[in-house]
């Protein structure tokens, strides 16, 4: 570290980790494809990078499936979650993966008209447009390959004026598919649109209903539920009310007594 006085004072760089200290300090390599944080002391320090799972040294690590990704330091496929607008189609397109054998389809991602927002390219097929965070160029190449749009390039722009719309779009114009970096990280906004632009938007099922983007449910009698909601079991009783309601949409709400 800076000010460093003597060899006692010396760390392993990141990526390794140490046996022994000062002047008898040896620094070894994290296995191939691990990484740590520099002043590791050992190779359990050693992790697997975002994107990827396992146990270093024990175990390799993976790539997560295709449209799927993880923190750093995951150990098992348990912990890859399939990108925003992606879910797993055998699991009622949950975001979350349970077996190395599952993929990630898309799931309620529409590429809109010219100059339409998200709110009204949602609304069209009766779904509500999904506040979403701002996921980048990874997500974005990804969206365009799925919805087989065929961007001639991918840039990110830093809009000011745009504020926080943050939005995905491509200008058919020159086929260039962009997002806005301005404010990383803030939500992008359903209701903003540019003359020039299709925007690339995630549809979800309405308040009170449940299902994929492609099909949705009402979520049964006196239950309530967010817009986007996948599953029969987020559907919850109202207040003044308890029940459960089952994976296969079944369950009543009683009314509680004094």
């Amino acid at each position: 570290p800076l000010g460093s006085l003597s060899a006692g004072d010396c760390l392993c760089k990141s990526g390794f980790y140490s046996s022994g200290s000062g002047a008898d300090l040896t620094c070894a390599a994290c296995p191939a494809g691990s990484v740590s944080p520099g002043g590791s002391i050992n190779a359990e320090s050693c992790q697997c990078p975002a994107g990827t799972f396992g146990n270093p040294p024990l175990s390799n690590c993976t790539q997560c499936p295709a449209r799927s990704t993880s923190a750093e330091g995951s150990t098992g496929v348990e912990d890859c979650v399939c990108l925003w607008g992606f879910g797993v189609p055998e699991l009622a397109f949950s975001r979350r993966i349970t077996s190395p054998e599952q993929t990630c389809a898309i799931d309620g991602l529409e590429f809109g008209s010219v100059g339409l927002s998200c709110s009204e390219v949602c609304s069209a097929s009766g779904r509500a447009c999904e506040l979403f965070p701002n996921l980048g160029r990874e997500w974005l190449e990804a969206v365009a390959e799925a919805k087989d749009v065929a961007c001639s390039s991918t840039k990110d722009v830093n809009s000011v004026s745009w504020g926080e719309s943050s939005p995905f779009a491509q200008n058919p114009s020159d086929g260039s598919c962009y997002f806005n970096v301005y404010g990383n990280g803030v939500t992008a906004m359903c209701s903003s649109s540019l003359s020039t632009d299709r925007r690339f938007c995630v549809c979800g099922c309405p308040f009170d209903h449940y299902g994929s983007g492609a099909s949705c449910t009402p979520c049964p009698a006196g239950t309530t539920a967010p817009a986007g909601t996948k599953m029969a079991t987020e559907c919850v009783c109202r207040p003044s009310t308890y029940g459960e309601i089952s994976a296969e949409g079944s369950g009543t709400c009683t009314d509680c007594t004094e």
